[in-house]
């Protein structure tokens, strides 16, 4: 849908291929993401409660 709206966006698996996207940590991929100032959409509702991320 964001795609379909004009919206340039990345997923995991578009930077770290698959399956290398469903190994990743949480932390190996938001640091870089904030680095570039990338707006991170998540489906982890629980992800406030983990101090790490």
């Amino acid at each position: 849908m964001l795609r379909a709206a004009g919206i340039e966006l990345r997923t995991l698996a578009d930077v770290y291929g698959i399956p290398a996207d469903e190994r990743g940590t949480d932390l190996e991929w938001l640091d870089p993401a904030g680095g570039r100032s990338w707006p991170v959409l998540m489906k982890d509702a629980r992800i406030r409660y983990r101090s790490a991320e």
